[in-house]
């Protein structure tokens, strides 16, 4: 993907970094809309892992769900909704004595800001 921008975003056009910066993020908005683009920066075998690793949420995101997705879905829910619920609950306590902590330690002293 890095070449791509380089190829289409000329800098000399440019004349601040906040010209550039508009540019390039001009041209990836172009490119949002062409997924078969997008697609195509992750078809090198180096790189290729990445969409290997969770295919079928990067090909909803690029494609939309589809039939075997939406297929599948309720399985991964039943199994993933206890498993959530289930850290949730050990989590959010552990997290909110940690925070309880944490602020109890500060009561006193200035902010960062303040100091």
């Amino acid at each position: 993907m890095n070449a791509d921008p380089k190829h289409h975003v000329h800098a000399a056009r440019a004349i601040s970094a906040d010209a550039l910066a508009h540019e390039t993020r001009r041209f990836l908005h172009r490119r949002r809309r062409q997924p078969h683009v997008v697609c195509g920066y992750f078809a090198a075998r180096h790189v290729r892992y990445t969409i290997q690793w969770e295919t079928r949420q990067f090909r909803l995101n690029i494609t939309g769900p589809s039939m075997q997705w939406l297929a599948g879905w309720p399985r991964q829910f039943i199994i993933a909704w206890p498993i959530a619920f289930a850290v949730t609950m050990v989590a959010w306590p552990t997290s909110m004595a940690l925070s309880s902590a944490i602020l109890k330690s500060r009561k006193g002293r200035p902010a960062a800001d303040e100091a």
